[in-house]
């Protein structure tokens, strides 16, 4: 059957037609207003660490309940920004902008608060240190959480809603655990000193997972390095080291979970063994109270020492 150049003409339109309209794979950018509620928790989880610092310096000092419990929550605040505001919101520009404003508003704040914590407790080196690593924080994060942002955006185009459901169902996974840890510290009691170094191991610990979660993400996904690559061994000079750095941030919270409690972990093994010790000469020698800094008299640091 002949073709006529009617026929083929129509053909052509409704082809060039059909190319003109948007793909079926390309996604509408979501407003803002879909991540409202989100935006209001997690800041408000930020505002309450925030004052919950300023309450402790006034009072207990990075000692009391109310400062061990802030540092519990510390670790929630980096997963509920990253994970669900910064990278569950790479469907939605105008979300993922004010995910990064929400951090670098968050981050200058505690420029000042955080050392001053530490110093009014006593600790004037640590408080020099933290001044100097917010400073950095205050620079580096929201550029490193802006530039992930729109490489996520760019490398996942039309698949941005089902990529920030995967990052949002990962964030919602970690939380879940970093809160079985804050429960399970907070369960075996807050006790001023005698325990700060149990929940700041455990403080630690866990925020080091949710520096994992930023970085990993920010090298494999948003820099687009294969992990197969990775696990041979195979990948180039920059990528190595950006994957050394994060085995070396997983290994430095490993150190600061083991080694920072081993003291009150000792103290819990020498008292039993001390007690019996003493009270075997007969009754009539009975134990004296022990202290802390009998056990460990060259234990001279603040957060480690208490009195009698």
């Amino acid at each position: 059957m002949a073709v006529t150049a009617d026929e083929l003409a129509q053909l052509e339109e409704r082809l060039l037609a059909k190319l003109q309209q948007p793909s079926r794979a390309e996604e509408v950018d979501l407003p803002a207003a879909e991540y409202f509620r989100v935006t209001c928790v997690t800041t408000s989880l930020l505002v309450y660490v925030c004052v919950s610092m300023i309450i402790s310096i006034c009072t207990t000092g990075i000692y009391g309940a109310l400062s061990q419990i802030e540092f519990l929550l510390w670790p929630l605040c980096w997963t509920a920004l990253w994970g669900l505001l910064i990278y569950g919101t790479i469907d939605s520009d105008a979300a993922g902008r004010r995910a990064v404003l929400i951090l670098r508003v968050w981050s200058i704040p505690l420029i000042f608060i955080a050392p001053t914590m530490y110093w009014t407790s006593g600790l004037h080196s640590e408080a020099a240190l933290l001044l100097f690593t917010f400073v950095v924080n205050a620079i580096f994060f929201p550029w490193l959480g802006n530039a992930t942002r729109i490489l996520l955006r760019v490398r996942y185009r039309g698949a941005l809603t089902a990529r920030a459901q995967h990052y949002t169902n990962r964030a919602l996974k970690l939380a879940g655990f970093q809160i079985v840890l804050l429960v399970a510290a907070v369960a075996q009691g807050l006790d001023g000193k005698e325990t700060f170094g149990r929940i700041y191991a455990t403080m630690v610990f866990s925020v080091t997972l949710s520096l994992l979660y930023m970085y990993m993400t920010s090298i494999f996904d948003a820099c687009g390095v294969d992990a197969a690559v990775a696990a041979k061994l195979r990948l180039a000079p920059m990528q190595a080291a950006a994957v050394a750095c994060c085995g070396a941030v997983t290994l430095s919270g490993l150190a600061g979970c083991v080694a920072i409690p081993i003291p009150e972990i000792t103290l819990r093994i020498t008292l039993p063994i001390g007690t019996w010790w003493r009270s075997s000469d007969g009754p009539a020698n009975r134990p004296r109270p022990w202290s802390y800094s009998r056990c460990f008299p060259a234990t001279t640091s603040p957060r480690f020492s208490s009195a009698d």
